[in-house]
């Protein structure tokens, strides 16, 4: 009798020992699992977040256009910081920049200016200018030309 209770007794070690190691293996999985979870839902968070957005003001400028008188205000609208770095850098050739695109303006441009679309136009093409001054690694990161103030006066 003592025989078969100790066989018992081994018996229901050994599954106690088996039922104990699915445990920490059921466990061990169900863990790995809820890891890979979180850091791949992690992983896309952090590629959906937007870049963020800096403006740069570039300041007022006002013109004599014929007969008439031109106020202008801009700011960039820029994303990254060392996309930045180089606009502040770069800070005076962008301002000359503006003023030699305006000094193009002609008294037969100011009616085109009056609309949106020709304000839309003046903007792109400045656009351009902001970005051939910059590196070319950020010029991708120069998004628009806003307006502050846009001013014609007669």
């Amino acid at each position: 009798m003592a025989k078969e209770e100790a066989k018992q007794d081994s018996k229901t070690s050994t599954r106690k020992v088996v039922i104990l190691a699915a445990l920490l293996a059921a466990g061990a999985m169900v863990l790995g699992a809820a890891l890979l979870y979180f850091w791949q839902n992690h992983a896309k968070q952090e590629k959906a977040k937007p870049p963020e957005i800096f403006y740069l003001s570039l300041g007022e400028r006002a013109m004599a256009i014929g007969d008439h008188s031109m106020l202008i205000g801009l700011t960039v609208e820029y994303a990254g910081r060392d996309t930045g770095d180089s606009l502040t850098r770069a800070l005076p050739h962008l301002k000359n920049q503006v003023m030699r695109r305006m000094s193009q303006i002609q008294p037969s441009d100011l009616r085109r200016l009056r609309t949106p679309q020709g304000k839309r136009e003046l903007a792109d093409d400045i656009l351009v200018r902001v970005r051939e001054a910059v590196p070319d690694k950020d010029a991708a990161n120069v998004k628009a030309i806003l307006y502050e103030k846009f001013l014609i006066g007669d």
